[in-house]
């Protein structure tokens, strides 16, 4: 009876070994390309906005919805991984990616209250991609070469920040586009590379 109980504790000694140190990688190429495509329906549907706020949501919603289905397509992806493994992978990653997304969320906020929402798309491309490095230490290589892209192209996006100082909503037009290319265009990008080198 002893010897059994010793035996049980030693697979669940075992089994949440490996749920902490499980990563995540099984990475969706189709899901990080579906990504990029929603960010490119963001570069449409930002500019029929009227308020500058309403714009401000637009983008935010459409990050929510590539970051859930980016989520949600890394989760069918590992479905061959047991319940428990995948779930705690991805919680995980979650939490490694949310600090520089929830910074994103007040310097957000802030820049709506001081109406320096030129700052905008850089600021949020460059902390993404600090939260896709910090995150992809837990999943496969490409991820923190995809992150550390992102933050090189916010960074730039932030230096040239004051080149799209022009009337409100060419301003406006000049940042959607800089968001579809850089949001959409480098998720269709890495993603089509996982696609095709992990086959997924």
């Amino acid at each position: 009876m002893q010897t059994n109980q010793q035996d049980l504790e030693n697979l669940q000694f075992i089994r949440k070994t490996m749920e902490r140190s499980s990563t995540v990688t099984s990475v969706s190429g189709i899901g990080v390309m579906a990504m990029g495509v929603i960010g490119s329906i963001g570069a449409y549907l930002a500019p029929l906005q009227t308020r500058e706020e309403a714009w401000v949501y637009t983008w935010l919603a459409i990050a929510a919805l590539g970051c859930v289905t980016g989520f949600g397509s890394t989760w069918y992806q590992s479905r061959s991984r047991a319940p428990a493994t995948r779930l705690s992978a991805l919680r995980r990653f979650g939490l490694a990616l949310a600090p520089p997304i929830l910074a994103a969320c007040v310097l957000t906020d802030i820049f709506i209250r001081t109406g320096q929402f030129e700052l905008m798309p850089g600021t949020w491309m460059l902390l993404y991609g600090a939260g896709v490095i910090t995150a992809g230490a837990l999943s496969i290589s490409l991820i923190p070469v995809m992150g550390l892209v992102f933050m090189l192209l916010g960074a730039i996006g932030l230096y040239f920040a004051d080149a799209w100082n022009v009337p409100v909503w060419q301003h406006m037009a000049s940042m959607d586009f800089y968001l579809a290319a850089v949001f959409g265009g480098i998720h269709l990008l890495f993603g089509a590379i996982i696609a095709v080198k992990c086959n997924s």
